[in-house]
């Protein structure tokens, strides 16, 4: 759901599939108006994006009118951040700051920033300093206390596989790691 700023009216983005369609399935994005009565309209598929990473993504991040997102750690095509402009309605992709497996979209302070996570022990956290020209910048690395989560959640044997959410506030970015069944703060 986003604000569509020269109507006033909030929209949503829907993704839809509609089963095979001769030998290609039917991918879809569409554009529902809230509380105009009207048909969702197709505003089409991204050739770009393969027909995956829509049911795979986390919740975007609305940025400077744009919607963002990152593909989910399980998806193993693209490594580009998609874009969706929610006033020209149109799809474009974003190089991220590194090539990645798994990386968690955060808004703080009016940029746009990215947390890495290395499956194993840290997160790096990267800050969009020129959205235009996206270029990145490192901002802090993070070492997750590995040996001290696995005494307190009870893992002692196999990888350790977390999910990271960054939540800006005040200024400070707080790291929630889930792991297993705990909630972690950072």
């Amino acid at each position: 759901m986003y604000p569509h700023t020269p109507t006033g009216e909030y929209r949503l983005l829907l993704y839809s599939y509609d089963g095979n369609q001769g030998n290609e399935p039917a991918h879809a994005c569409q554009v529902l108006s809230l509380g105009s009565g009207q048909p969702p309209r197709n505003v089409g598929w991204p050739d770009a994006i393969s027909t995956g990473i829509m049911m795979e993504l986390d919740p975007p991040v609305l940025f400077r009118g744009n919607l963002h997102w990152f593909p989910s750690c399980d998806d193993s095509e693209s490594k580009m951040i998609m874009v969706f402009d929610t006033i020209s309605e149109l799809f474009r992709q974003m190089s991220p700051p590194v090539v990645t497996d798994c990386a968690d979209l955060f808004e703080i302070d009016g940029k746009l920033g990215m947390a890495i996570l290395d499956l194993e022990t840290t997160i790096d956290i990267w800050m969009l300093q020129d959205y235009q020209k996206e270029v990145w910048i490192f901002n802090c690395r993070v070492e997750l206390p590995v040996a001290e989560i696995r005494v307190q959640c009870n893992n002692y044997d196999g990888r350790l596989n977390f999910h990271v959410l960054v939540v800006p506030g005040d200024g400070e970015l707080l790291l929630l790691v889930k792991f297993t069944d705990w909630l972690l703060q950072v």
